[in-house]
């Protein structure tokens, strides 16, 4: 339980703790899993957090706290969350009263609990209240939820919406070039498995794409030239870092005409890191190991020599004829690192 003078230790800072007004930056997490419905997912929380979860179905509660903000607990189905089930029975001739909807609502949170992910999403935190995710993932993994590695069709996630140091072009670019570079290292070291790889929930960039985006040339001359080319090659938010969020923010015109999943996009200033699994039911499985991965993405983005050096080596890596004497680029990232 965490006492009102109970701070959990932060998680590990980054290079630049403050964004480019001088202001905290903040960070979000998204829990996916199994094994527990709405209600059990959101008593524990409350236990946790010693605040009062409010329904608002059965499908999805809010904890709301003084202290961090509004935490929220909801079924990752939007027949469920959004209750087009009841426009289909309506359509259909059935009329429910209050009481059978309640009943019916029940009935199908329990039954979804063992197929569909239940989604734990934090508030934004700052980075010294980062450490209450620590202890959310702790709480949920004590009640007995489900990873991904529970089961073959568990294809869930676990998403870091982190507030970049800056917002310009130049820096957005060079984080972006940063991730491109170590993203077979994350895919790996984040334990992406063969269900994930294999849904349709995170694709790989293009190789097209980060052919252009690791090309020292490239220096679009506006953030919307910068938007456009993104928008062109990656017309979906399926991508391991999404940037539609953060670019829905600061050009909302630009992706509002694009054709991508508009009802599923939220503006907001973030990166929106979307991990391959969550291995909630796992002991070694953290919020710290995984946000220290990303931390790599940040250093090398901040590192301006050692991200143009690793820059050449990718597209050397890249040439035909390949040298075969060489690493495979994985194993050449651990060398950088």
């Amino acid at each position: 339980m965490i006492l009102p003078d109970d701070t959990p230790p932060p998680l590990p800072m980054p290079p630049s703790p403050r964004d480019e007004r001088g202001a905290p930056r903040t960070i979000g997490f998204e829990f996916e899993f199994a094994g527990l419905t709405v209600a059990r997912t959101a008593a524990v929380l409350g236990e946790l957090l010693e605040a009062s979860p409010v329904p608002q179905s059965a499908f999805r509660s809010v904890i709301p706290t003084e202290r961090y903000g509004e935490f929220a607990v909801e079924m990752d189905a939007a027949l469920l969350k959004e209750k087009e089930y009841e426009r289909l029975l309506r359509r259909l001739g059935f009329r429910l009263d209050a009481d059978e909807l309640l009943r019916m609502e029940r009935f199908m949170a329990d039954v979804s609990a063992l197929v569909v992910p239940c989604e734990v999403i934090t508030p934004p935190l700052t980075l010294e209240q980062s450490g209450v995710a620590e202890a959310v993932r702790a709480a949920l993994h004590k009640a007995g939820t489900k990873g991904s590695g529970a089961s073959p069709l568990f294809a869930f996630g676990f998403q870091i919406n982190v507030r970049p140091p800056s917002l310009a072009v130049d820096g957005l670019l060079a984080h972006l070039r940063a991730f491109l570079l170590l993203y077979d290292w994350l895919a790996v070291e984040s334990g992406d498995d063969l269900t994930r790889r294999l849904s349709p929930y995170v694709n790989e960039f293009p190789n097209g794409y980060a052919q252009l985006v690791l090309d020292p040339d490239y220096r679009p001359a506006s953030l919307d030239r910068f938007v456009r080319d993104y928008l062109t090659a990656n017309p979906t938010r399926n991508r391991p870092l999404d940037l539609l969020p953060l670019f829905a923010f600061l050009a909302p015109d630009l992706v509002a005409r694009a054709p991508v999943e508009h009802h599923l996009v939220k503006a907001r200033p973030t990166f929106h890191y979307r991990l391959p699994t969550c291995r909630i039911d796992e002991p070694a499985w953290t919020v710290t190991r995984e946000w220290n991965l990303w931390l790599e993405v940040e250093k090398l983005a901040a590192d301006s020599d050692r991200l143009a050096r690793m820059t050449h080596a990718w597209r050397k890596s890249r040439e035909i004829p390949a040298n075969l004497l060489d690493p495979p680029w994985v194993e050449q990232t651990r060398d950088w690192l």
